[in-house]
């Protein structure tokens, strides 16, 4: 293995570790910063799913999320000092500033190129499903059902890339796009179920919360 393969597989390892402790750390961040992780997990899927040329720039604006996180969590102040917590900040910061736009330009590109899959082909009826929870239902997602999906959803991402390089076959990759199907069509399920007992309402054209909880973290 080249040594520039070797630095980007434990770089790879870095930001996977760093994302699990912050998704075992959720209950301490807000609602929101949590939905917003999800939120670009699931727009690196869209480019993972149409094989954007750059999606890798996804990839990065979702570590640098997980980083800004994770420099908050009790691990970072075992494991760091102040000062490389703070830089670690920082340089997450900058990163999602300097991506936000291109993120946002893939993620049309990537829907655009999607909606023209067979209604069939499983890239297309996953993203589908992604797209409707993007548009309609992220906020109301239960903490557990959002650590679910980030993690189903990373693990498609990863998927996705490893078979365009050929570390997978293209059956793994298929496998880890249907974990993440089952897994929405589950959450959607679950929404609907508290629609109809009231505990969702409609009000003003949008769904609503009326006791709604958005969590007691700071971050």
């Amino acid at each position: 293995m080249s040594d520039s393969r070797q630095r980007a597989k434990a770089q790879l390892q870095e930001n996977i570790h760093r994302l699990s402790c912050v998704l075992q750390n959720l209950p301490d961040f807000k609602h929101a910063t949590t939905c917003h992780l999800a939120e670009v997990a699931l727009m690196w899927g869209m480019a993972a799913l149409a094989e954007d040329e750059d999606q890798s720039v996804c990839s990065r604006r979702f570590f640098a999320l997980s980083d800004r996180m994770f420099a908050s969590t009790f691990e970072a102040l075992q494991l760091l000092d102040e000062a490389s917590r703070n830089e670690l900040a920082d340089r997450a910061d900058i990163t999602q500033r300097e991506l936000d736009q291109q993120v946002c330009q893939i993620a049309n590109r990537s829907v655009q190129a999607l909606s023209l899959f067979p209604e069939e082909y499983n890239r297309r009826v996953v993203f589908d499903a992604m797209y409707d929870v993007l548009s309609n239902f992220l906020p109301h997602i239960r903490l557990a059902d959002l650590t679910e999906l980030i993690t189903r959803c990373l693990n498609m991402n990863l998927a996705c890339d490893f078979v365009r390089f050929g570390t997978i076959e293209e059956n793994e990759c298929n496998s880890k796009i249907k974990d993440l199907y089952l897994s929405i069509n589950r959450i959607l399920e679950e929404i609907a179920e508290r629609v109809s007992s009231g505990q969702l309402i409609i009000a003003d054209g949008e769904l609503v919360d009326p006791n709604a909880d958005m969590g007691s973290g700071d971050v």
